[in-house]
Parts: C-alpha cells; structure tokens; sequence
C-alpha cells in the first residue's frame, strides 16, 4: 500500500510541475503562449473555427453568412449524440437494427436528422438505412448489399453510423457561409 502511495504521490508532483512549467511557474500564460488547445465545447469550437473562416476570407458574402444556422444543426447533432438511449441492438442479414429512445430534448433533433441523413448515408456508402419512429422511439434499420460491410455496420452501431461521411465539415461550412439548402435542419421550417 506504501509503495502504491508513493508511487501516486511522485505522479501527483511529476504533473504539478509540468502544469506549473507549461503555465510559467504559476504565474498566468502570456498571451503569446498557448496552453489551450479548444476554444470551449463542441459547438463554440466549430462555430469558433467557421467564424474565423469566414473573417479571414476576402470572399466572405456577409449578407449571407447564417451561424445561427451552423449553432442549431450542431445543438441537434449534440443532442441525437448524447440525449438518446440505445433500447437495443440485434443483427439482422446484411446489417443491423437499432431502437433509440428520444430525451424529450432529442426528439425534434432526432426527427430532423433522420430524415435526412439516410439519404447522406447512402450517398456516402452506398448503405441503405430506414428510419421509422413511434412517439419518442425510432427504428433504425442499417443494411449493405457489401459483404466486407456489414460487420462495420454491426460495429459501428448507432453513434458510428451517425459519423459515416466526409459530408459533415462541408455541410458545416455551407451552413455557415449562407450557401446550404437546410429547410429541413432548422426548428420550425
């Protein structure tokens, strides 16, 4: 037990002192040192990055620019992300179905991005996917005609199906910029 404890007290130590060095012996970084890496959560991140996008482009269409756009698509896809419940998982012939259960939060978020993102999905993949809902649960059924694909659906599972694309980063900036079709991202259009 002694040992374990010094060995914790020596790492306790070990990590103050390069905290304190990384942030100069205790005293406040400068501001020409950088010891953050995020500018905060999830969402100020990406709106963070976009924003600075759009102000270090000569091209920027400012009339255009719509954030408030790129903030709601990013609370919904927090929201199918971390306020829903896996109700269960069972593997079916070429795929996978998956019940989830909306947080009364997710429900709308959930019924905005399922109905789009099977069509993004088979766009990307080339899988098929179907979304059916009854009240606050949804139904998704993830199949491929791709033999070497349906184990990377059974293990992707819900939260990984989600992130298939390289569509996310280019949709975001489209948002962002004003340029996206998104009537059918946004609360009440």
């Amino acid at each position: 037990m002694k040992t374990e404890l010094d060995w914790l007290s020596k790492l306790s130590i070990c990590g103050c002192l390069v905290f304190m060095t990384a942030c100069g012996s205790g005293n406040a970084a400068s501001p020409t040192e950088t010891v953050l890496t995020l500018p905060g959560n999830d969402v100020f991140g990406a709106i963070k990055e976009a924003t600075d996008a759009l102000m270090a482009s000569a091209d920027t269409e400012w009339d255009k620019v719509d954030l408030e756009a790129l903030r709601q698509h990013l609370l919904d896809m927090k929201h199918v992300t971390e306020e829903v419940s896996i109700l269960s998982k069972a593997d079916i012939d070429k795929g996978v179905v998956i019940k989830i259960k909306a947080q009364p939060e997710s429900l709308a978020s959930l019924e905005r991005v399922m109905s789009a993102h099977p069509a993004q999905l088979f766009s990307d993949k080339g899988w098929q996917m179907t979304v059916k809902q009854q009240a606050d649960e949804f139904t998704l059924t993830v199949t491929t005609e791709k033999a070497e694909d349906v184990a990377k659906i059974r293990g992707l599972g819900y939260g990984g199906v989600l992130t298939i694309g390289g569509h996310h980063a280019v949709h975001h900036w489209a948002l962002a910029s004003g340029k996206a079709l998104r009537a059918h991202l946004l609360p009440n259009n």
